[in-house]
């Protein structure tokens, strides 16, 4: 991870003792933590975003609900690994 990830971080955890700084695709929760799993513009920066719905799937006991940007964000945010607007999701 980037050091200025590592950066915000420490300054978090000062203010917020039960912050977290987790690979996605890791997460070091149990299984079935959380009641409901919320992200946001994140999933187009993860390099696996197939491993990284498992773990969110996997840490959620009832439903994950992802929101993508819309399409025409990408060319202006250089971040941006992937575009899955064109691909859809479906219920599961």
């Amino acid at each position: 991870m980037p050091s200025s990830i590592y950066s915000v971080h420490n300054k978090l955890a000062k203010r917020f003792p039960n912050f977290v700084l987790a690979d996605g695709c890791h997460l070091p929760f149990r299984n079935n933590s959380f009641d409901r799993v919320y992200r946001q513009a994140v999933i187009e920066h993860v390099g696996d975003p197939v491993a990284f719905l498992k773990e969110l799937i996997r840490v959620s006991k009832e439903t994950v609900t992802i929101k993508v940007p819309h399409q025409y964000w990408r060319p202006q945010d250089r971040s941006h690994i992937i575009s899955l607007v064109s691909i859809g999701f479906a219920k599961c």
